[in-house]
């Protein structure tokens, strides 16, 4: 008795093997961590975005009964990473330009750092 399967059980030359189970044939998980890092990246910018919108509608002076002003002014307040009272200078505009712009500026570090780290280990 021989432990080398034979000629029936080995296929032929040319025959790939069989993908590993679970993962369909031809996925690469390292493709996947680079869309994931991709998404990371897109997600924490457009977190950045509305922060600096809403910076921008509070510098221009924009109608605060306005339904965009409230809509972006309410994820941004989600957005702050606590942040939003960290300077609190007289002026509470300066105050919301620094702390929201800080945020903003947190959220693209966090962006460009876990990005970085999910292409690292699709190496």
């Amino acid at each position: 008795m021989s432990a080398e399967p034979d000629a029936s059980e080995r296929g032929s030359p040319g025959e790939e093997s069989a993908p590993a189970l679970g993962r369909p044939a031809g996925a690469d998980p390292r493709r996947g961590l680079s869309v994931l890092a991709s998404v990371v990246r897109f997600v924490t910018a457009l977190f950045a975005l509305i922060l600096v919108a809403f910076v921008v509608f509070v510098v221009v002076k924009a109608n605060p009964d306005n339904w965009l002003f409230g809509l972006v002014g309410d994820w941004a307040g989600g957005l702050t990473l606590g942040l939003a009272d960290l300077f609190t200078p007289d002026d509470r505009r300066l105050g919301l330009v620094i702390n929201h712009g800080a945020a903003a500026v947190a959220w693209l570090v966090i962006g460009a750092i876990v990005g970085r780290l999910l292409r690292r280990g699709q190496r």
